[in-house]
Formats: C-alpha cells, structure tokens, sequence
C-alpha cells in the first residue's frame, strides 16, 4: 500500500519542500513565497514576515560613548551597501549565510530578503530548502503569517 503524498500547505498539490513545523510547500508556491519575500513592497511582506526586532523585555540598551559625528546605523548601512555590492546575485550559499546573519542579528527584513534571494539563486535543494525554511518558520515569519500567505495567493 503507497501512502499518498504530503500536500502543499497553499495550493494542496504534491508538496516537494519541507516540513518546515507543519508548513510544506509545492514547486511553483514555494517559488511564490521567495518571489513575494524579494519584492521590495515593505507593506505586503509585512503581513507576512516580521520586519522589526523586537529584543527581550529584561534586555536593556547599553550607552556606549561615541563621537558625535558618527552614526553607527548610517555606518551599518552604508557596510550593508558595500557587502551587496560585492556579491554575486547567484551565490546562493552566501545569501544564505547572510541571511542567517542578519536573522540572528534581528535584522529580520534583510534576513527576508537576502533568503528570497538565495532560494532564487539555488542551485543545490539542500540551499533552497534551508532558504525556504528560513522564510516559512519563526522567527521571520509572522505567527499568522501562513494565512497571509494563503490569502495572497488565492488573490492572485
């Protein structure tokens, strides 16, 4: 007796990517998913993927003395401007590694979207389903952030 195969968790075809949690996904959704988390629509991804860090509660800033003229975030910035720069779109594995960087960092829109950007540039399924597993768990995706995406695509 054959089992019958895991379905999408989107379109209920035969699901190729995951688990992720309870999550999977078919060829073309999980396509969906990378293709919607790379638009630069902050708006529509927000409904999806959290976008802002949000640090513990008993986690306190700590007040480093700096230069008045330097701007650590513009300085971050202008580092992330750089790094794009000099990578290339097809080095999925770095995009990959970016993204978990930047997850870890809390820095969760960019971890979005350098992860859109490695699951497009995959070349290896070990990469594309790590890059998809960024997008369809916590902490990136939002706790309704399946529905979301459900909704968009039977909108489209």
């Amino acid at each position: 007796m054959t089992e019958a195969p895991l379905k999408c968790s989107f379109c209920d075809a035969a699901a190729s990517f995951g688990p992720y949690g309870t999550v999977r996904a078919c060829e073309p959704c999980a396509r969906r998913v990378a293709r919607l988390a790379g638009r630069s629509d902050r708006e529509a991804r927000s409904t999806i993927w959290e976008t802002v860090y949000a640090p513990a509660a008993e986690a306190k800033p700590v007040e480093h003395a700096r230069p008045a003229h330097v701007d650590p975030e513009k300085v971050f910035e202008e580092f992330k401007r750089g790094l794009q720069r000099q990578l290339s779109s097809v080095d999925a594995e770095t995009h990959l590694d970016l993204a978990t960087a930047y997850r870890d960092m809390g820095l969760y829109g960019d971890a979005v979207r350098e992860a859109a950007v490695a699951f497009d540039a995959a070349r290896e399924r070990k990469v594309a389903e790590e890059a998809l597993g960024l997008l369809l768990t916590p902490t990136l995706l939002r706790p309704d952030g399946i529905e979301a995406l459900r909704a968009r695509f039977r909108m489209n």
